[in-house]
C-alpha cells in the first residue's frame, strides 16, 4: 500500500479511488491512536467538484475498499478473515447527499457508517 504523508494525515490513494465519478479515499490521522484513527473522504465529480467527510474515527485495519459496477464498497472483515459487513457508498445527485448502506453477506442490514 503506497501512502503519502503530510504533517498529520496519511492518504492511501493506490486503493482508495474506486470509480471515475466518485472517489473514496482513506485518511489516517497520525495524531490519533490506532485503530480508530481512519476517516473516509468522498470526492465527487470529474474533476472533483464536491468533498464529503463520509465517516470519521473508523477502525479500517481489517477493511478493504473496492467497487461493484460503479458503486464503491467498504468490506469489513473479522480477525479470522471472514466478512462481517459490506457497506456501499451511494451518491444521490438530486438530494446532493452521500450515504452508506451496510449489510452482511446474507442481507442482514446494519446501521450506516
Amino acid at each position: 500500500m503506497a501512502k503519502e504523508l503530510d504533517d498529520r494525515y496519511v492518504v492511501a490513494p493506490d486503493y482508495g479511488c474506486v470509480c471515475p465519478s466518485i472517489c473514496v479515499l482513506v485518511l489516517e490521522d497520525t495524531q490519533k491512536a490506532a485503530p480508530k484513527n481512519s476517516t473516509l473522504l468522498v470526492l465527487e465529480g470529474n474533476p472533483p467538484e464536491k468533498l464529503t467527510w463520509l465517516a470519521k474515527e473508523l477502525d479500517l485495519s481489517n477493511a478493504t475498499l473496492s467497487w461493484l459496477n460503479t458503486t464503491p464498497q467498504i468490506t469489513f472483515k473479522n480477525s479470522d478473515g471472514t466478512t462481517s459487513k459490506i457497506c456501499s457508498v451511494d451518491s444521490d445527485d438530486k438530494l446532493s447527499h452521500v450515504s452508506t448502506s451496510c449489510a452482511n453477506g446474507q442481507g442482514k442490514k446494519f446501521p450506516s457508517l
